[in-house]
C-alpha cells in the first residue's frame, strides 16, 4: 500500500498535473504555448538524469532513502510552482519534479518486487503501475472542479496538488524501506542483463512512444479549452 500510494503522488499526480492546469496557466499569462513546451522539455530532461539519479543514491544509501528523498524534492517543486516566477521558474522546477518521477518511481518499484519471485512481480509491478495511473485519473477530475477555482488562479490546482502529495507522502512514509534480509542489487558479476538487445529495443520503442505522445500530453486540455470554450 506504501508503495502504491508513493506512486499515486510521485508519478500520477506529478506527470499528470501539467497538462489539465495549462489552459488555466495560459489564461493568465504565467506562460505562453511555446513556453509550456520548453518547460515540458525539462522536465522530460528531468525524467532521463532521475532515472539515473535513483541508483545512484540507492547504492550509496538504500532503495528507501532513494525513494523518500526524491518524493520531498518532488513535494517541494510542486509547492513552489504555485508561485508565478516566470517560464524560467517553472521550467526549473518541472525539471525537479521529472528528477523525483523517475528516481522515486524506480525506486519505489525496486522496493516492491524486493524477495519476489515468479510471475507474483508482475503482478505486484501492475499493482504500482495501478496507482500512477490512479493518481492521474483523480487529479484530472479534481482540477476542474469548483473548489479548486483555477478560474481565480492556476496556483490553487498546485498547491491542491501539494497538499494531496504531502498526505500520501505522510502515508507511505513508514512502509518505503527495504525488506530485512533482501538484497537491493545484484552481486556485480551477475549485474549484466542475459537480454541486452531486448532492453535495448525496449528502450528505444519507448523513447519513440514517448516523442510521438508528448505534444498531445502537453497540449490536448488546451485544445480541448479552446475548442468549447472552457476555463
Amino acid at each position: 500500500m506504501a508503495c502504491i500510494l508513493a506512486m499515486f503522488s510521485g508519478t500520477g499526480i506529478m506527470v499528470g498535473l501539467f497538462g489539465p492546469l495549462l489552459p488555466s496557466m495560459l489564461k493568465h499569462e504565467w506562460i505562453s504555448k511555446s513556453q509550456a513546451g520548453y518547460i515540458s522539455a525539462a522536465a522530460s530532461i528531468g525524467l532521463f538524469i532521475g532515472a539515473f539519479a535513483s541508483t545512484a543514491i540507492a547504492r550509496r544509501r538504500s532503495l528507501g532513502f532513494s525513494a523518500r528523498l526524491f518524493l520531498l524534492i518532488g513535494l517541494a517543486s510542486l509547492g513552489l510552482s504555485a508561485i508565478d516566477y516566470g517560464p524560467i521558474w517553472l521550467g526549473a522546477l518541472r525539471f525537479l519534479s521529472g528528477v523525483s518521477t523517475a528516481a522515486s518511481s524506480i525506486a519505489i518499484t525496486s522496493l516492491i518486487t524486493q524477495g519476489v519471485r515468479g510471475s507474483a512481480r508482475g503482478a505486484l509491478i501492475g499493482l504500482v503501475g495501478f496507482g500512477s495511473g490512479f493518481g492521474l485519473i483523480i487529479i484530472s477530475i479534481l482540477l476542474p472542479m469548483p473548489f479548486v477555482d483555477l478560474v481565480s488562479s492556476p496556483a490553487n490546482g498546485w498547491i491542491l496538488a501539494t497538499i494531496l502529495t504531502a498526505v500520501c507522502i505522510m502515508i507511505a512514509w513508514p512502509g518505503l524501506h527495504s525488506r530485512a534480509g533482501a538484497p537491493e542489487f545484484p552481486k556485480l558479476k551477475h549485474a549484466h542483463s542475459h537480454h541486452r538487445k531486448q532492453l535495448i529495443l525496449l528502450s528505444v520503442c519507448y523513447g519513440l512512444i514517448t516523442f510521438a505522445s508528448a505534444p498531445f500530453y502537453i497540449y490536448f486540455a488546451a485544445y480541448i479549452s479552446d475548442l468549447f470554450k472552457v476555463p
